[in-house]
């Protein structure tokens, strides 16, 4: 198992929103027998959280130099592939507190990228352009997701989703429902 330091960058693969974590403490840690770490790390966009390394396999942030406008327009594996349907809905809604406009859309930029500054990288215009290209994958996505729920009888756990939802989300979901 990969060993961290204090000061590493890294990223939680399930939770891109998160943005990038630095290491600001590090514990050994051993649960049924196995080996692990425990981490304290100041996320971009939630904060200090600590987590174990027996429990999330904790990436090394990419330094950016392969920032693309493809890229930064892709979905996250964790929203495309596996899981239940109603997770990847929540997961994909965590997604609509970025806005095109100011400090949000580099905020989005940085969680989606891993670096802090992708305007190092890439033009305002470049990162206007992956964020429409990814919200118009997202919003196909979270329109297919609701859908299934729909289908598969989850209508109570879609409308708790819709209420708890950003606006933008809400008025997609809101929409959606109607057709």
């Amino acid at each position: 198992m990969e060993q961290f330091q204090t000061g590493d960058r890294l990223r939680h693969p399930k939770r891109p929103d998160w943005g990038v974590g630095v290491v600001l403490k590090v514990l050994p840690h051993v649960e049924g027998g196995r080996r692990g770490q425990r981490l304290t790390l100041r996320f971009d966009g939630v904060g200090v959280k600590t987590i174990s390394t027996l429990l999330v396999p904790l990436e090394h942030a990419q330094s950016g130099q392969d920032l693309s406008v493809a890229s930064l327009s892709e979905l996250p594996t964790d929203l495309t592939e596996g899981g239940a349907p109603v997770t990847r809905l929540e997961r994909a809604l965590a997604w609509y507190r970025f806005e095109d406009r100011g400090r949000a859309l580099l905020d989005w930029a940085i969680a989606r990228s891993g670096t802090q500054d992708p305007l190092a990288h890439l033009t305002r215009q470049d990162l206007e352009q992956a964020y429409a290209g990814f919200f118009r994958r997202l919003d196909f996505l979270v329109r297919e997701l609701a859908g299934d729920l729909r289908r598969d009888g989850a209508s109570a756990a879609l409308d708790a989703l819709i209420e708890a939802a950003p606006a933008r989300a809400r008025a997609l979901l809101e929409h959606n429902g109607r057709r």
